[in-house]
């Protein structure tokens, strides 16, 4: 983004929803993968990992 171009509602709503993605696809590609299910302590690792990915992601809805 160039410096002085100014954010919109359109650029919150993008954030937001790249955060969502980012999100799915960290549980959908990585957390239920097998190799990260059957290490324990991958799997905690992945668990925490998403653990933070929501809290930033319901962060962004409650400030965007």
């Amino acid at each position: 983004m160039k410096e002085a171009e100014k954010t919109d509602e359109f650029h919150k709503h993008e954030a937001f929803d790249r955060a969502h993605l980012a999100m799915d696809q960290f549980h959908e590609y990585v957390q239920t993968h097998p190799a990260i299910q059957e290490n324990a302590m991958l799997k905690e690792a992945a668990e925490e990992t998403m653990n933070q990915l929501y809290i930033f992601y319901s962060l962004c809805g409650s400030v965007l």
